[in-house]
């Protein structure tokens, strides 16, 4: 995944995430605010604000703006790169949920003529039912300044006592705990009083006079999934960036042991690209002997994709194409298997020239045939309303975390617009993405896309998920680049599948620890 030139920087915190939805492409009827029934988890109501000006229904209104920037006072609606543009970066640049345009409240350098400002950002109704619990989610980046600059959110139900459910401020009792929220779906759950039918959401960001920032995206309200005893229909456990001996040493010591010792036995293992640090016969022969002396995964079934480390080195593409297909028994780089119930595809680059390119990207080099039957096949699946598993070593810009910074910004190279096109049309799809090295542990590691950059946040994405790494970890270094951070660490996945949802389980290996886990709704009749 990596070449030898970084930059050193701070480091991005990180937090936990809590549950996010991924949703359909199916058009809203007129007036239901993107409310969708299509999937398990029902969205009743979603606002991504991708027209640019203050929807309908909502109030946008402010006290003492006086002598701020003019289209900057208070909350206003301005894309990330207008954000960072008139701004700068300060890890506004980081917010790799944000799509399209977006609420946000700058105060950095943004102070009223005197004193101190406020703003308030109020939706409108929204149709709720008496006795039903739902949940209140949104797209967060926040800055906590040292003055008294605080946020929250406060719950309307007409008839009910208005309620503070969420609060931002200096303090470690609040719930950004006195710190950064960098790129987190934040998470509201609230169950409806009986005789109340209707409940708005007033977001406040109080006292800031030279402090820093909030943005605000894809707001929604969802019916969650409800809690489930059921055994998987199937389960896959899922590995990535391998890179030579440290990495090989984790596969065999740490990550294998683990994951065969966990209940419900997988139904197979999936190693998603980067398994070699170079493409040579020696470094493939040291993968293949740790595999081999090892106890080997429970299943017996592996599969694979490439990465760009596949490609590396200096006897030519093709070369390195062939030997990672020797070595994995598999004909082409692109496959369709099934885990349970649920269709998994893969797809890899069949060409990368590495005296070219000398280790950056563009890395994928997709044939019309792998593209054509990428296309089918999810045609197919969409047909039959099933969620798809995407395994891809490459990772879109702007979906996952650090996917924000110069080195991934296009990994899709000449297929990128034809690839996103594709994805907004498969919202059923769960993409699992490697390459990052970055942690399982913040916020942003799993992340609806709403197209990056170039947003189609009206429109319904499929999830994104960070597969962790075996050999190292990232961090923010500097504005658009990364920095290693020290010691040895190593991290991956369990996917299990369910009639109703994907659970996807993030485990440190090395700790034995399961960091976290989210459910994702898939389509109804699946």
């Amino acid at each position: 995944m990596k070449t030898s030139r970084r930059t050193l920087a701070a480091t991005l915190a990180a937090c936990a995430l809590l549950p996010l939805v991924p949703t359909t492409a199916l058009a809203a009827p007129p007036g239901t605010d993107g409310a969708d029934r299509s999937f398990t988890e029902q969205r009743v109501w979603f606002e991504g604000f991708d027209k640019g000006r203050i929807p309908r229904g909502w109030s946008f209104t402010h006290e003492n703006t006086e002598g701020m920037a003019q289209g900057w006072e208070g909350f206003t609606l301005h894309t990330r790169d207008e954000f960072v543009q008139r701004w700068g970066t300060d890890l506004r640049q980081s917010f790799t949920r944000a799509a399209g345009p977006m609420a946000v409240v700058e105060s950095d350098q943004n102070a009223p003529t005197n004193g101190s400002f406020s703003s308030h950002m109020k939706t409108p109704m929204i149709p709720v039912e008496a006795g039903r619990t739902y949940e209140l989610r949104f797209d967060s980046h926040y800055r906590q300044g040292r003055g008294q600059q605080s946020a929250d959110i406060i719950m309307n139900m007409p008839g009910q006592h208005p309620q503070t459910v969420l609060t931002y401020d200096r303090s470690a009792a609040s719930d950004n705990a006195g710190k950064d929220v960098a790129s987190k779906r934040e998470v509201v759950r609230f169950t409806v009083p009986q005789g109340a039918k209707k409940v708005n959401f007033e977001f406040n960001y109080r006292d800031s006079a030279n402090n820093w920032f909030w943005a605000i995206d894809n707001v929604e309200v969802v019916a969650p999934l409800p809690e489930t005893s059921a055994k998987p229909t199937g389960v896959l456990d899922v590995v990535s960036d391998i890179q030579g001996a440290t990495g090989n040493r984790h596969l065999t010591d740490h990550a294998l042991p683990l994951l065969n010792s966990l209940p419900d036995s997988a139904d197979a293992l999936m190693i998603n690209g980067d398994i070699v640090s170079q493409g040579s016969t020696a470094n493939w022969e040291a993968f293949t002997q740790a595999l081999e002396s090892s106890q080997g995964h429970r299943s017996g079934q592996i599969f694979y994709a490439n990465g760009n480390h596949e490609f590396y080195g200096r006897e030519g593409s093709q070369t390195y194409l062939q030997r990672f297909l020797k070595y994995t028994g598999q004909e082409k780089v692109w496959q369709e298997q099934m885990i349970g119930q649920t269709p998994m595809l893969v797809i890899g680059s069949e060409g990368y020239d590495y005296n070219e390119n000398t280790g950056s990207g563009p890395f994928v080099d997709f044939s019309e045939e792998q593209l054509t039957w990428l296309e089918e096949r999810l045609a197919y699946w969409k047909e039959q309303r099933k969620p798809v598993l995407l395994f891809s070593h490459y990772v879109l810009d702007n979906s996952v975390s650090g996917t924000f910074i110069n080195f991934y910004r296009d990994d899709f190279g000449a297929h990128r617009e034809r690839f996103k096109q594709l994805l907004a049309e498969n919202p059923n799809v769960v993409m699992l993405t490697s390459h990052t090295h970055w942690s399982l542990r913040l916020d942003d590691w799993a992340s609806e896309y709403h197209g990056g950059s170039d947003a189609w946040s009206s429109k319904r994405g499929p999830m994104v998920v960070n597969t962790g790494a075996l050999a190292n970890e990232y961090t923010l270094g500097g504005d658009y680049s990364e920095v290693a951070l020290p010691g040895e660490r190593a991290s991956g996945l369990r996917v299990k599948t369910f009639r109703d949802r994907i659970r996807i389980e993030a485990w440190d290996f090395m700790s034995q620890e399961l960091i976290k886990s989210i459910d994702l709704p898939v389509p109804r009749n699946a």
